[in-house]
């Protein structure tokens, strides 16, 4: 069955739709979520099944302020969102939402890389503004069932070229920003040879320039506030840490202390080394430093000494936002 493309209007519910197919090109990964939709007891999804692709379309975004998608980068990631787009397919969704975030945003030629990909797949790309694509990683961490949406919480999804952060209250995004501050960028930025053991004062420079915008931002810490994280590097790290710890990884908090640990044993590792840590893909393994810098440096601007992790983010909140609109979120 050929899938329908639809598009977005926020706040909008698509009636017709039986199961959704939500396809996020990042910056690091492309990822598939199928989904269907859960009215009772409270609005959810059931998630029929996710898939990833690893397709790094973002080289250079950290170096250039014009970002160009390479040939090699532009053939690539058409030729995943096309497995992609038959493995939705496969799970029996009868429509996909395909979107775009940081690294297509921000590229000089991402019409021609757009207009590659509806002729190669017939999928069609929607670039996400930075606001919106704050506003839908919000709206998915509300059906986390993990997550006490009443709670005053702080949020931040952490791709390969931005940094997404929400303020929630009483289950509300009441503002939402994108700072240039994900792990490829910051790796190609900051670190000069990922290939070799990271100097710690390349790390400093990457916490002092996240902390810098964050202030320039607004943002800042609150008695009683809750810090949640999203994205690939904060599970990878997750991950990390019941490997290291020899546990399950059902913990969704992650403290400073096992972050700068962490980061300390990554960074002292040339790449090659990295790669063999346990719970890391070798595909993440020389951006991985930069991210556990810019997450303690949030963690200390907020002052704050754990995190609560959610696998809820981006497309969770399309899909939501698809099925029940904005205001079904509590």
């Amino acid at each position: 069955m050929k899938l329908s493309n639809i598009g977005l209007e926020t706040g909008g519910v698509v009636s017709d739709i039986r199961r959704l197919g939500v396809l996020d090109m990042g910056s690091n990964t492309i990822k598939l979520l199928v989904a269907e939709p859960v009215r009772i007891p409270r609005p959810g999804l059931d998630v029929i099944g996710m898939t990833i692709e690893e397709c790094r379309v973002s080289k250079g975004i950290g170096t250039s302020d014009r970002l160009m998608l390479g040939e090699d980068s532009m053939s690539a990631a058409a030729d995943a969102i096309d497995r992609l787009r038959l493995a939705a397919e496969r799970y029996g969704a009868d429509h996909l939402l395909a979107v775009a975030t940081s690294a297509v945003r921000d590229s000089a030629n991402r019409q021609a890389f757009l207009d590659r990909v509806k002729s190669q797949t017939g999928v069609v790309l929607r670039v996400l503004s930075g606001a919106e694509e704050a506003a839908a990683s919000a709206f998915g961490l509300a059906y986390d069932p993990q997550i006490r949406m009443e709670n005053d919480i702080l949020h931040f999804d952490i791709g390969g070229g931005s940094l997404e952060c929400n303020r929630i209250v009483d289950g509300r995004q009441v503002s939402g920003i994108s700072l240039p501050l994900g792990a490829v960028r910051m790796t190609e930025k900051w670190i000069c040879d990922p290939m070799v053991p990271i100097p710690h004062e390349e790390l400093s420079r990457i916490k002092a320039y996240t902390a810098g915008l964050l202030e320039d931002a607004g943002i800042s810490g609150a008695p009683g506030i809750q810090l949640v994280f999203t994205g690939g590097s904060v599970t990878i790290a997750r991950a990390i840490v019941a490997e290291m710890e020899q546990r399950e990884d059902y913990i969704g908090v992650l403290s400073a202390l096992q972050l700068n640990h962490l980061l300390k044993m990554l960074s002292s590792m040339p790449f090659t080394e990295r790669c063999g840590v346990p719970g890391l893909p070798a595909n993440r393994a020389d951006v991985a430093p930069a991210a556990i810098a810019v997450v303690l440096a949030v963690m200390k601007v907020l002052n704050v000494d754990h995190l609560v992790h959610s696998r809820y983010g981006l497309r969770h909140g399309l899909a939501a936002q698809v099925f029940f609109g904005d205001r079904s979120v509590v």
